[in-house]
């Protein structure tokens, strides 16, 4: 089944919901910390057993969970995630199986033997090396789910631990058009420059969040009122949301889903009949 490219955007957002347990968690880095938006502390296992690198996400009320948006810090290249939902009776009726934190992004035969990604058909481990991964997870249904479990297998991984930063549980908002040309992706620096008198230049280099400036030139009217509007509405710039421009591409999460704050609220204009016109904003949270 071809994947539809349209961009994805985890909203209505359930996180603040839900009450976070189970696993074997540091006193220090408890388990509560992978539902605060601003990630100044992860959540960081006693040790490497799939026991413990075990997260339960219970819900007040069924809720329409479609996608996962898991913040990685430094999970091993071999990681492997499983992901598992129930409904209000405790009934699992969705069990992933175990899958690949880092998906597989090139084929069988594009890469020469002596490659290093040729085991793995992932990315290489420079290519990770200082990102924090925002793994998704999209169930492709409509299904209400009453609480979601995450456990984790990561036995290569060299700290010896695992750390979460963030879990985001959301509804699904899959743009009936895409996004339009003139869209771009970048950086906003934070990093600093200082220059001596005698002219030398030194560097506090400071972690950079991303930027997506979608366009939507020709959104339906009720998708723009329904979606747009209610999501600037309820979100506001202050609640953070799952972005997911390219669920086509698994080559690309790494660099281009992230969770996002709007950076600001553009307003929706009407472009023809039936349809408008507006951007959406969005910065990392780091």
């Amino acid at each position: 089944m071809v994947q539809n490219p349209n961009m994805k955007i985890g909203f209505r957002d359930f996180t603040q919901e839900v009450e976070w347990s189970g696993g074997s968690w540091r006193e220090e880095y408890p388990i509560t910390n992978v539902g605060v938006i601003e990630q100044a502390r992860v959540a960081r296992s006693t040790d490497l057993s799939v026991e413990s690198c075990t997260v339960r996400a219970t819900l007040p009320r069924e809720r329409p969970i479609q996608l996962i948006g898991i913040v990685l810090p430094n999970c091993s290249i071999t990681a492997e995630f499983r992901l598992t939902r129930r409904d209000y009776y405790g009934e699992a009726f969705d069990d992933t199986g175990w899958l690949k934190v880092y998906p597989e992004v090139y084929r069988q035969g594009d890469l020469n033997w002596q490659d290093q990604r040729f085991w793995t058909r992932s990315y290489t481990t420079d290519e990770i090396a200082g990102f924090k991964f925002t793994r998704p997870y999209d169930t492709d249904d409509i299904r209400m789910s009453m609480s979601v479990e995450i456990q984790f297998n990561d036995p290569a991984n060299e700290d010896g631990f695992l750390d979460v930063s963030y879990i985001s549980l959301a509804e699904s908002w899959q743009l009936l058009t895409n996004m339009s040309w003139g869209s771009s992706h970048g950086f906003e620096s934070r990093s600093k420059v200082v220059q001596a008198r005698g002219g030398a230049k030194s560097f506090d280099r400071l972690p950079k969040p991303r930027r997506l400036t979608a366009q939507l030139d020709d959104i339906e009217h009720e998708e723009a009122m329904s979606r747009v509007y209610e999501l600037q509405r309820q979100a506001d710039i202050t609640d953070a949301v799952l972005v997911h421009p390219y669920p086509d591409e698994p080559g690309q999460w790494l660099r281009t889903t992230f969770v996002a704050r709007q950076r600001q609220l553009s307003p929706i204009e009407r472009a023809v009949y039936g349809f408008d016109s507006t951007q959406l904003e969005f910065d990392e949270v780091m």
